[in-house]
């Protein structure tokens, strides 16, 4: 397993998501995918789910049984890994075309290979 993840609290969390290039917010009234440095407190606050990344870790912010959680995943090795691009809508491009999707690849009971996790990477121009 190439990953680490950790559940933090979620002062821990709000209190670092300047340390991520990017962000992708589900806010009530838009998606919005920027770099953090571009962030506002309304984007904060009106912030739903959210998934803070850059290119060695990922913050995920979810609601999970009617309460607001936190979750750091990290890169442990470069093991059982795939990079996917996805093309952003246009709405994004002024971020990057291309956003980079990791898989880490896990093994059931009978060898067969699995997305045992799936985290953002990073954005891209082209």
């Amino acid at each position: 397993m190439g990953y680490l993840a950790t559940p933090v609290t979620l002062q821990e969390a709000w209190a670092s998501v300047y340390d991520y290039t990017y962000a992708l917010l589900y806010k009530i009234s838009e998606i919005r995918l920027c770099k953090t440095a571009e962030l506002t407190e309304t984007d904060l606050d009106e912030c739903m789910e959210a998934r803070f990344f850059s290119d060695s870790m990922e913050l995920h912010l979810f609601e999970y049984q009617d309460e607001m959680r936190a979750v750091r995943v990290s890169d442990t090795d470069e093991k059982d890994i795939v990079i996917k691009e996805y093309e952003l809508d246009s709405r994004f491009r002024s971020v990057g075309n291309v956003l980079l999707v990791q898989e880490y690849i896990e093994y059931d009971t009978d060898g067969q290979a699995f997305a045992g996790l799936t985290r953002l990477k990073g954005v891209r121009h082209g």
